[in-house]
Parts: structure tokens; C-alpha cells; sequence
């Protein structure tokens, strides 16, 4: 992992505030380094944190370095720039994201034993909902501007956030986008991913992907069982989810189990 530089958007103007989605900017108290806090809200179910595999240190310690992103109802992607993920929940992205990586690398070359494909990397990435269960609202994210050699750092305080609000996830990385979309335009409903089931044997990346999502659960105890979010158009898409954070339990305790 390397250090990197975190890029600082600043939003200015009401014209900037809709076309971002945010309904607020507001201050709070002090908090995880002792700053004054600011909110941004944004209008979602969900707003996604992917990890960029940067990383910044602030007293010490490691801090993760995320891509907040999040989809209107019409579809279109929002990108609000990069953060630092401060709080425990930082704690928890930055060890789950480095032992991905390591079961990445320790996988690579393989061959899936269900369905005879190549082995592909899987990624994480952490979703906040407006709520338990990601319903229609607004995502709160608590902010502080934190300095470092001249530079400031936007840093999102996850130990203001309920952490009932809080999931990790874990997938093929090119399909993270088309979760977060389907979830925020509410076109996709979660499903149980049973051993057994035909779609491991599928001789596509679903198929192997959903092979992994089982395999990695056996080999680190941060990764926990299988789903299979179905979209409206019929698409799969399985993940898996990480022991911490334990929140959206919409996500990982289904009534349904994909039969496909």
C-alpha cells in the first residue's frame, strides 16, 4: 500500500449544492481529532466508499483513502472526490482491504474448481445507507478538515455514523458501480447464495465470482457468506459481505435464496 495524496473538493454555490445532490452544509461538535465538524447530506439510499489503496497517517495512524460516490434516481453517477475514512470503520477497511489483497495475490493464476475459469481479483468497498436498511432519505456524512504538512484532508468521522447504517462489501470490481446504481434506483433485490447451486458451475465470471465469494470466507474470518443481488433486468450479481461493520442487514439476511 502507498501513501498518497488525498485531491480536496471544495462545493461552493447553491448551483453546485443540486447538481451535486447535497441538501446541506452544517457545522457540528468536536470530534474524532478534536476539529469542528461539518455535515454534507446527500439525497440517496446509498452512498458508496471505495477504497482508492492509498492511504494517509494522522497521529500515527493509518487512515484508508475512499472514492464517496452515489446514483440520482435518473441513474446518473456522482462522484463527491476523495476522503480519508477516519474512526473505526477506517480501521476495519484499511485490515479488510489489505487482506483482500493478499487473498488476491494468493489466488492469482488458479483455477476455480466449480467451474474450470481463472481465477479474477475481487474488490471491497463499504456502503452507507439513509437508515437500517438503505431506504429512500438522506446519507449524513460527518466531515473534518484535518491538516498535515500544509495540506488539508477531508476526513469522514465513521464514529459519528451509526454503525447499523454501515456494510462492507465484497465483489468482482467492475461490477461495484451497477451495485451501487441498482441499489440507489431501487432495481435490485437481495437474495441468498447456497452451495450448491447451478450458477456455480456457470462458465462465466458470475460463476466464478460467486465460486470465490464462498472460497474467501473459508480462508479469512473478516469475510462472511454469499448473496446474490438480482436486478430488475434480470442480471446477477453475487457478493459476499465482512464480519465489521454489521449494519444493512437488508443486504445479508434474505428470506430468499437464488435458485438460478
Amino acid at each position: 500500500m502507498r501513501t498518497g495524496v488525498v485531491m480536496m473538493y471544495v462545493i461552493v454555490g447553491v448551483s453546485d449544492l443540486a447538481i451535486f445532490g447535497i441538501i446541506a452544509l452544517s457545522m457540528g461538535w468536536f470530534s474524532l481529532f478534536g476539529l469542528r465538524i461539518s455535515y454534507i447530506n446527500v439525497n440517496a439510499p446509498y452512498v458508496a466508499l471505495v477504497p482508492t489503496g492509498e492511504m494517509v497517517s494522522i497521529n500515527g495512524q493509518p487512515y484508508p483513502v475512499v472514492d464517496v460516490v452515489y446514483y440520482d434516481l435518473n441513474g446518473s453517477l456522482h462522484d463527491l472526490g476523495q476522503f480519508v475514512l477516519g474512526g473505526t470503520d477506517g480501521q476495519y477497511l484499511l485490515q479488510q482491504y489489505n487482506e483482500m489483497q493478499w487473498l488476491n495475490a494468493q489466488n492469482a493464476g488458479q483455477i476455480n474448481p466449480y467451474n474450470g475459469q481463472p481465477f479474477v481479483p475481487l474488490s471491497l468497498f463499504y456502503l452507507i445507507g439513509a437508515g437500517d436498511m438503505g431506504k429512500q432519505g438522506v446519507v449524513t456524512l460527518p466531515i473534518e478538515n484535518v491538516t498535515i504538512n500544509g495540506q488539508q484532508y477531508p476526513v469522514i468521522d465513521s464514529n459519528l455514523i451509526n454503525q447499523g447504517y454501515v456494510a462492507g462489501l465484497y465483489t468482482y470490481e467492475p461490477w461495484i458501480n451497477n451495485i451501487v446504481k441498482a441499489l440507489d434506483m431501487n432495481q435490485a433485490t437481495p437474495e441468498n447464495l447456497l452451495a450448491g447451486l447451478p450458477i456455480f458451475n456457470w462458465k462465466n465470471v458470475t460463476g466464478t465470482v460467486a465460486g470465490e465469494i464462498l472460497a474467501y470466507q473459508l480462508q479469512v474470518i473478516n469475510f462472511n457468506g454469499g448473496y446474490i443481488l438480482v436486478l430488475s433486468n434480470g442480471t446477477v450479481i453475487p457478493y459476499g459481505a465482512t464480519a465489521q461493520p454489521r449494519g444493512l442487514t437488508n443486504l445479508k439476511v434474505s428470506g430468499n435464496s437464488y435458485l438460478g
